[in-house]
């Protein structure tokens, strides 16, 4: 049997052109976050000419338009991640 699994591609996405290259390099999916939040028009005018099923977004709850990108380093999440763990 076979199994059909979806390639999402994301990054980097912020007008119809970066849509039209990923899906014509084979994704299934486009996802779109930042580009989203700077041109709020996109997602429409991607799924009037894509697709409705071709446009994911995920946008975190804490973030406004107005709000600067937060992101933690590499290095701040190890450190979380130690210290939330157990003492051995």
């Amino acid at each position: 049997s076979q199994v059909f699994i979806p390639l999402t591609v994301g990054g980097g996405i912020n007008t119809l052109e970066d849509f039209d290259r990923v899906l014509k390099c084979g994704a299934d999916k486009v996802s779109v976050n930042s580009g989203a939040i700077k041109n709020p028009d996109l997602i429409k005018a991607a799924a009037e000419k894509y697709g409705r099923s071709d446009g994911t977004s995920s946008v975190p709850h804490s973030r406004s338009p107005s709000a600067a990108p937060c992101r933690a380093s590499a290095e701040e999440k190890r450190n979380k991640r130690k210290s939330a763990a157990p003492a051995a």
